[in-house]
Parts: structure tokens; sequence; C-alpha cells
């Protein structure tokens, strides 16, 4: 998390945020700050909610990840393809979705064939 973001953050919420950004789980995190697990996972949302609401631009592996969903590939395969963990490109995908603004891996594989007719037409 960059300090850019952490000084426009609450205190707490930024506290949050980087006890979970270094790995700690919510009962860990919660137990450091004094908050049930429960309070903690209110601000997670509210900081997903707030990061999916700021449009972004897709990593390359995000890319890559989303072309092979586009072939219909599984997250398992997907996996096997890239030398990941399923896990990982569970992830990866929760994070396209955000970046997207959808739900599915159909939505997903839809918005992804009008960006790459978008690029097509613009070179």
């Amino acid at each position: 998390m960059t300090n850019d973001l952490r000084n426009s953050l609450p205190p707490r919420e930024a506290q949050i945020l980087a006890a979970h950004h270094a790995g700690a789980t919510r009962i860990e995190t919660g137990r450091q700050l004094g908050l049930s697990p429960e309070t903690v996972k209110i601000y997670l949302r509210r900081a997903r909610a707030r990061r999916a609401s700021a449009p972004r631009k897709l990593t390359p592996r995000e890319h890559e990840i989303l072309a092979l969903l586009s072939q219909g590939l599984s997250s398992k395969q997907i996996a096997a393809q890239i030398g990941s963990r399923f896990r990982t490109v569970d992830a990866h995908l929760g994070n396209i979705y955000l970046a997207l603004g959808v739900h599915t891996r159909t939505a997903a594989t839809v918005a992804y064939l009008r960006m790459r007719a978008t690029e097509a037409d613009a070179s």
C-alpha cells in the first residue's frame, strides 16, 4: 500500500489495511487492534468497494489470465498453463472482475473481447 493511500485513509482503516496486506487474518488483525473480526471484515469490504469504484488498468498477468479465460479454460487449467496455483488464479479473477466492473466469468470474457475489438479498431 502506498504512503499516499495510507495518508488519505482514516488511521484505523489504514492500520487494518496494512495488517491485511502484511498477511494477517481478520482474527489476527482484530486482536492486534482490539476489534472484532466482523468489524475488520466491514473495513475490508469498504476498502474493496472504494477500490472497485476507482477504475484501473489490468496488469500484464491479469491480461494473460483474461485471455486464457476467454478461451474457456477453468481456473485449474489456467493455473497449470501459467505455473501458478488455482487459488492464485481465482484471486486474480476477483481483481479482474473488480477492475472491469463485472461479476461473472462470462461478463469478464465479453468485456475482454470488447477491449480487444476496441484496441484493434484503434490500430
